[in-house]
This record gives C-alpha cells, structure tokens and sequence, in this order.
C-alpha cells in the first residue's frame, strides 16, 4: 500500500478590502498629484525666468537666464573644463562640511565638558551666531585670499557655529536622573559622556549633517555662479575684440 502524504494546502492571500484599496489609490493619487505639481512649479519658474530676462524686466547680465546657463553648460562640456570646476566645487563643500561638523562637535563637547568655560564663551557664541558670515567676505579674502582657501573658511564660519550651538543644547538636554543614577554607580565623566550623552544626541547630530551639507553647497556653488560669469564675461570681451 501506497503511503499518502497530506500536503499542507496554502490559502491564497488574503484581497485586501475595497476600502483599503480606496485608501491605497487615494494615497498613490495625492503622491503622483505633489510630484507633478512640483514639476508643474519648476516649469513654471524657468519659464518666468526665461521670460523676464527676454523681455529685459530683469537684467540677464546680472541674474542670467536659463537659456544662457545651459549654453554655456553645453560649452564647458565640449571642452571638458565643466568637469574641472565641478570637482573643485567638490573638494571645496566636503572639506568645509567636515572640518564643520568635526569642529564644532569638538567644540561642543569642551564646552560641555567645561562649565565654567562654556558661561565664559557663552555669550560670544551668541553674538557669532547672529553675525552675517556674508559680511566677514572681504576680510577672510584680506587675510586668506580669493581662491579656495577663502571659500573653505566661509563655509566653516557659517557651519561651525549653528553645530557648536546644536550640539551642545543636545548635551545639556539628556536626562539628568540617567546622569544621576550613573554618577550612583560611580562612573567617571568620560564613561557618561561615552555611554549617556553621546548616544542621546544622535537624531540632533544627524539633523547637523543635514544642514550642514546645504549650507556647505551654498558658498561652492556661488563660487561656480561666479566662475561661470566670469567665463561669460570673457567670452563676451572676446566678441567685443573680435568685431
């Protein structure tokens, strides 16, 4: 006699209800209807740019104009020195985003570490936060130059401050009875900060790296405007020499 196995029968899955399936189409629907109307405001935006600097509202010389930007993007790509100015751009935002972020976490956990340091330069920290990093161009191109060095020293100004303050408000913001009950099992300082408030400051830390990589693009890419103007600038005295 044959031996017969009873093999497990399956179920199929299980539809999910209309309602949820309304629900899942109206979600799938409001995405789709953000992506385009974004797309829809872009659109919009280039062509009101290209418009006003065609009718001369705005003085394209100045602000450019999206067809003016793409042919001279088309141009710097045929002669390859696109890629040159994008690398440098490169170099310039990961080395002010990480001498930021490592310096002013640094920064921070002295002055975490220092009370009595931290009310001394307390108030000059507020007053740095507040200052136009903008306003300190000219001198940073007195003392550094006007090559990368001052770019580098722009962005660090500008991020290295707004970390500092973060970062350190994430310190003093950990719960003090976990202090307590690790001071009650006679830990040292170094083993609080290691194991308590480090980790508790690690969605602030990340919220640092997310602002820091946009403030750090900003001072790169305006160089890579200015690079570009200046390109254009010669390209147009060039015609001028010509005719």
């Amino acid at each position: 006699m044959k031996k017969t196995t009873n093999k497990p029968k399956f179920s199929p899955v299980a539809k999910y209800s209309k309602a949820h399936e309304r629900y899942l189409k109206r979600l799938r629907n409001d995405k789709i209807f953000v992506i385009l109307f974004q797309i829809l405001i872009l659109v919009l935006g280039i062509g009101l740019w290209e418009l006003l600097a065609y009718t001369k509202v705005i003085d394209a010389f100045f602000v450019s104009s999206p067809s003016r930007i793409f042919n001279m993007f088309v141009s710097l790509v045929e002669n390859g020195s696109i890629f040159k100015h994008i690398g440098i751009t490169l170099l310039e935002t990961i080395i002010g985003f990480v001498v930021a972020t490592l310096g002013g976490t640094f920064f921070a956990i002295i002055l975490w570490w220092n009370k009595r340091l931290r009310r001394i330069l307390e108030p000059y920290i507020v007053v740095l936060n507040s200052l136009p990093k903008i306003a300190l161009g000219p001198i940073i191109i007195l003392w550094v130059g006007s090559g990368m060095g001052a770019i580098i020293v722009m962005c660090v100004l500008i991020c290295i401050v707004l970390t500092t303050i973060t970062m350190l408000n994430a310190f003093n913001s950990c719960d003090a009875d976990k202090i307590q009950l690790m001071k009650s099992m006679h830990a040292n300082k170094f083993q609080i900060f290691w194991k308590l408030i480090l980790p508790s400051a690690t969605d602030e830390f990340i919220s640092v790296l997310k602002i820091n990589v946009g403030m750090s693009c900003n001072q790169p890419a305006l160089s890579l405007r200015r690079k570009f103007q200046v390109l254009s600038l010669q390209k147009v005295r060039s015609c001028l020499v010509n005719t």
